[in-house]
């Protein structure tokens, strides 16, 4: 095993056990053909206010990333937060669900909401140098924190999208409904 994906396996590892003291279910997933990299999976309840959904989130490290302005001993990889927000819904609201998608990803300053076939996803990305020779606990809290905001953000979207997915009301009255933040107000 490569140092990298050490390091990475180390980094999730003590994520998971932050979760598991929590109360949280969790499965850290090995490296295979499919996904050659880590994967924890942690189980959040009780989010949205009008319903209390549960979400998996997957957090991996995806491959090595190189630019020209950073400094090839880095480490640098992409750390991912992939949600499914809905797991199916009606293929005749796909529109509605994309227009209300497109209105929060303009409001939100991290991640996006998106969608593939008939999942609605949230996935959030960060470079993330997995030295972590550097300070192993530093590394770990950051991470919780980038959770921590990918929670918050699902939170507060997720019953407007789940009423357009369900074809309870339109893109406009779901956020209208929902908007505790007032992002849309005009």
């Amino acid at each position: 095993m490569s140092a990298d994906l050490e390091n990475q396996k180390i980094l999730l590892a003590n994520l998971e056990s932050l979760f598991q003291e929590g109360g949280l279910q969790t499965k850290l997933e090995e490296p295979d053909d499919y996904a050659p990299f880590y994967t924890l999976i942690s189980r959040f309840a009780n989010l949205g206010k009008e319903e209390n959904f549960v979400v998996d989130l997957q957090l991996s490290f995806l491959p090595l990333v190189v630019s020209r302005s950073s400094d090839i001993s880095s480490k640098k990889y992409l750390f991912q937060i992939f949600v499914e927000i809905i797991e199916e819904f009606n293929e005749t609201q796909e529109l509605e669900i994309l227009k209300t998608i497109n209105k929060i990803n303009s409001k939100i300053s991290t991640g996006s909401f998106g969608i593939t076939g008939t999942v609605v996803y949230f996935k959030w990305n960060v470079m993330f140098d997995t030295n972590i020779n550097l300070n192993l606990s530093l590394y770990t809290s950051l991470l919780e924190s980038y959770c921590d905001c990918a929670l918050f953000t699902i939170d507060h979207f997720i019953d407007t999208i789940s009423q357009v997915s369900t074809t309870q009301v339109s893109a406009t009255q779901a956020l209208e409904i929902n908007d505790h933040l007032g992002f849309f107000k005009t």
